[in-house]
């Protein structure tokens, strides 16, 4: 539109620019309104008002606790499933250990009567070697439920028996391999041993008082094992013994223990 030219008009005299026309539709009634808050009358009307703000808070918040609580619930499930497998499997091992504990101690009887034959003969026989297998206890799943904080969402009675059995498997892990240290000492025997003197032979025999007591103390650690994992309702099944008393027969032949009554002797029975 040029400068200074005029917009026409209505009949009413007024603009017609478009600008003007939309500001008075809107004031007529079209388009968006804007309502005012209206004034509380009175304290009830601002007791109820308030109510139904809290009441909505309220909603909000226990909606949130309970997804928050069935998460926790689906996390305990899934944890504790991952616990009952793994101390199975250390259960498992404890059997394999326990059974083959007949042959271990032969073997070091063995060796401790070449032994001691050699302080006068200056000389040690070929006999069976001692190297026990380094079979696996571990304890992951129970480090992971305490540093992922699932371990708080246990009944104490859960958490307090739990810590009881997993306290096992961490020992028998350092002690099988101290165990194997051990037992390397006593490789130079393997294929007999010519020119011994006393003081060898009784260097010889120390390694194996150490052995034997190291052993013992696995062996009852085993078994507090297999009762702390009863306890828990974790129990071998008759697949887990006949898999215990193969592996076990496979590393030391027919002078292996028998599983079952191993368990029936400590009062752990099969699921």
């Amino acid at each position: 539109m040029a400068h200074g030219q005029r917009l026409p008009s209505t009949l009413t005299g007024h603009s017609v620019d478009p600008c003007y026309a939309f500001l008075r539709s809107r004031s007529a009634g079209g388009g968006m309104e804007i309502h005012k808050p209206k004034p509380v009358h009175g304290w009830r009307e601002w007791l109820t008002e308030v109510g139904i703000v809290v009441l909505g808070v309220l909603i909000a918040l226990g909606a949130e606790q309970a997804v928050e609580t069935l998460h926790w619930r689906h996390r305990v499930e899934q944890t504790e499933a991952q616990l009952h497998f793994e101390l199975l499997r250390d259960a498992r091992s404890s059997l394999t250990w326990l059974s083959s504990s007949p042959c271990q101690e032969a073997r070091l009887a063995g060796l401790e009567a070449a032994l001691m034959a050699a302080r006068t003969s200056h000389r040690v026989e070929k006999v069976l070697p001692y190297k026990p297998n380094l079979w696996l206890w571990t304890n992951d799943a129970w480090l992971n439920a305490r540093s992922l904080q699932v371990a708080d969402h246990l009944q104490p009675e859960a958490v307090r028996r739990y810590t009881v059995a997993y306290f096992f498997p961490r020992e028998l892990q350092s002690d099988i391999v101290e165990i194997n240290q051990l037992a390397a000492e006593l490789s130079p025997l393997r294929e007999g041993l010519d020119q011994v003197t006393p003081a060898e032979a009784d260097g010889f025999l120390r390694t194996i008082g150490l052995i034997r007591e190291l052993k013992s103390r696995m062996d009852l650690g085993n078994t507090r094992l297999l009762q702390a994992a009863a306890a828990m309702g974790v129990r071998p099944m008759e697949e887990d013994l006949r898999q215990a008393r193969s592996d076990a027969l496979q590393s030391y032949g027919a002078c292996i223990g028998n599983p079952a009554e191993i368990m029936a002797k400590f009062g752990v029975g099969t699921s």
